[in-house]
């Protein structure tokens, strides 16, 4: 599976903009270092999102609330279960589909239209 980033993101306080960055520190089992879902137990440690559905989407990177952008995955691929392995070493199980809620209706002509291109938790 090759890929590249495209973009990092992080959410440091509730309600608060993503903040993108350059680098992010993962920490096994807990999520992003100092974002907010960086949690053991929290289902939401990480999103990540491809480029293409985003772009063919015609939404802007961050706006979907997800931590990374990847270019290059096919979505065939892309599926709860597989492993993402990252030039760093690090590596992030996807475990399941984000679902479309309303919190990002506003991006999308109808919340079905994003349907497994919300991106997937991991």
């Amino acid at each position: 599976m090759t890929f590249s980033i495209m973009h990092l993101f992080s959410k440091v306080k509730p309600s608060s903009e993503m903040v993108e960055l350059k680098t992010l520190n993962l920490k096994v089992s807990h999520g992003i270092e100092g974002d907010i879902n960086a949690d053991p137990i929290s289902p939401r440690q990480i999103l990540i999102v491809r480029y293409e559905d985003i772009l063919d989407l015609s939404i802007k990177p961050g706006e979907l609330r997800e931590n990374i952008v990847v270019q290059g995955l096919e979505f065939e691929t892309f599926i709860p279960g597989s492993l993402l392995t990252f030039e760093s070493g690090a590596a992030i199980r996807l475990t399941f589909h984000c679902e479309p809620c309303k919190r990002i209706a506003h991006l999308v002509e109808s919340l079905k239209s994003i349907q497994d291109k919300r991106g997937i938790l991991g």
